[in-house]
């Protein structure tokens, strides 16, 4: 297991920094199957986004290093349209594909902050989903959003619940 440096970026300016776990598994006949969960960074002003894309390329150094399978997903906080970009443009220079059907009553989490004009006023989009799920040579099958238990405090997030099986790659791809 590898945990990536600490961002040196805070939200804030003062709140603990973020880190990324990234961890290579074994799997039978010679492959590997690189997991990284991301916790992004949520506030940070202006539009350029610095410390949120320097967050990205670091995730993207890894994972450009990595031919095996990968499984990449965490709470990205994109609630914006230019932080959805940042990431969306990130997994397909990295050839990822999203895992974003998910089945059941219960939705994915959105930053949706319950009126128009505080969307509008923080330029949160109400639709946008903060957590995502990407993967490369793998598949998956019936993921769902789980209820959180009420007596969990810990995210501000749903539990994801996802299966999966290595895709095997076509000759020459």
């Amino acid at each position: 297991m590898k945990a990536s440096p600490p961002t040196r970026d805070r939200e804030f300016g003062v709140t603990a920094p973020k880190v990324s776990l990234a961890q290579v598994w074994e799997l039978p006949g010679d492959d590997t199957l690189l997991i990284i969960n991301i916790p992004g960074l949520a506030f940070e002003g202006g539009k350029k986004l610095a410390g949120f894309r320097r967050q990205l390329a670091a995730i993207e150094e890894v994972v450009g290093e990595h031919d095996g399978a990968v499984l990449l997903a965490g709470d990205f906080n994109t609630w914006s349209t230019h932080r959805l970009g940042y990431v969306q443009e990130m997994a397909k220079r990295l050839r990822l594909v999203e895992i974003d059907e998910f089945v059941g009553p219960v939705p994915r989490t959105t930053a949706d902050l319950g009126s128009d004009a505080s969307n509008k006023s923080f330029g949160v989009n109400p639709d946008f989903p903060l957590d995502h799920v990407f993967v490369r040579l793998l598949t998956s099958a019936r993921p769902a959003c789980l209820t959180k238990p009420s007596r969990t405090l810990l995210s501000d997030t749903k539990p994801e619940l996802l299966r999966f099986a290595r895709r095997i790659p076509r000759p020459g791809a």
